[in-house]
């Protein structure tokens, strides 16, 4: 289904417990490093064909969600756990595609670093980020989180943060419509830098706080942290 559909269409994936037999098998009698190796794989079908992939899952039944995760992590489908004598699918039916292989390249002024993200993704002493995100609908969001360099760091590449007035930001996203037009759009800003700690906390957003940190939970989870 994943090779054949259009780009933009969706696949509803319904399970009742692990799967137990054929390809994906995800007892653990079984080597199941294969198993999740085969769901990235398909993942990565998906997003290569623009298909969005979303698992509904039956409350009080195992079926190893870390495992099923990058069907829907990669496609930006949706993991719903659901009672079978009442369920609501229609967080599923607004969940609409809007573009696939989607990457993102974020660069930071170099006395800052990311943090939190794998290895293989940053480059440049960890000032610049590269992450193939693949297929996002118009729920997506993405968070980065980011620190300043510490003294030792700073030293090491000759960086003096007490020059600047202001640290330069940018993020460069190429995507494919549906249609399979290529697009790049870039966004840049510029942040003033301040001592006060008042006005520093001015422009905190506490709905992007209180959602990353949900999201970082959710991950933890998955990993069985």
């Amino acid at each position: 289904m994943a090779t054949h559909g259009k780009r933009g269409s969706k696949i509803i994936l319904c399970t009742d417990g692990l799967a137990n037999i054929g390809l994906g098998v995800l007892e653990s009698s079984y080597d199941i490093t294969k198993s999740f190796d085969f769901y990235n794989r398909i993942g990565d079908i998906a997003v290569g064909k623009g298909v969005s992939i979303s698992i509904i899952t039956i409350k009080g039944q195992a079926c190893k969600v870390d495992a099923l995760a990058p069907l829907t992590d990669k496609t930006a489908g949706q993991i719903l756990r659901v009672d079978p004598t009442n369920f609501d699918l229609s967080s599923l039916a607004s969940n609409n595609l809007i573009a696939t292989d989607v990457k993102i390249k974020a660069l930071l002024h170099e006395g800052l670093a990311f943090q939190g993200q794998e290895a293989k993704d940053l480059h440049n002493n960890k000032s610049i980020l590269k992450k193939d995100v693949g297929s996002v609908s118009d729920k997506n969001e993405a968070y980065f989180q980011y620190r300043i360099k510490n003294i030792e760091e700073l030293q090491l590449e000759d960086i003096n943060l007490e020059e600047l007035e202001f640290l330069p930001l940018q993020a460069q996203i190429s995507y494919t419509d549906l249609k399979g037009n290529e697009y790049v759009l870039v966004v840049s800003r510029k942040k003033d830098l301040t001592k006060d700690q008042k006005e520093a906390v001015k422009g905190i957003k506490a709905e992007i706080l209180s959602n990353y940190a949900e999201k970082q939970s959710a991950n933890l989870i998955l990993a069985g942290r």
